[in-house]
């Protein structure tokens, strides 16, 4: 049976998956953009961050100070913050990241998510 909502939300939606707004309006599949995860090795609760600036994680993002892996599919780049507002120690990924460092394992507070 095939999803009439494309991309397999419904699916998604049976597991339990959060879709966001951008799901349905960019039409990209979750699995091609970047997800932020609680723990090591893309486990534990995860958000999917599409373009954008997100200078104040909160829960709908994973929350602050909580993010331990990151997915970056092709096409995409992640910029890390430690601080609030893009400020502080920063990390730039390209690509996946199962473990982050001591730098930045559970110090992150703000994200910018770009297409490359």
């Amino acid at each position: 049976m095939s999803s009439q909502l494309g991309f397999g939300f419904e699916q998604r939606i049976r597991e339990g998956a959060v879709l966001t707004l951008s799901d349905f309006m960019d039409g990209i599949p979750e699995s091609q953009v970047p997800r932020v995860f609680e723990h090591h090795d893309f486990k534990g609760r995860s958000a999917e961050l599409g373009a954008g600036t997100y200078t104040v994680l909160t829960d709908q993002q994973v929350g602050d100070n909580i993010i331990s892996s990151v997915r970056v599919p092709a096409g995409w780049k992640v910029s890390l913050f430690t601080d609030p507002g893009l400020q502080g120690r920063s990390l730039v990924l390209t690509g996946d990241l199962a473990r982050l460092d001591g730098e930045f394992d559970d110090k992150v507070s703000s994200i910018k998510v770009e297409r490359n």
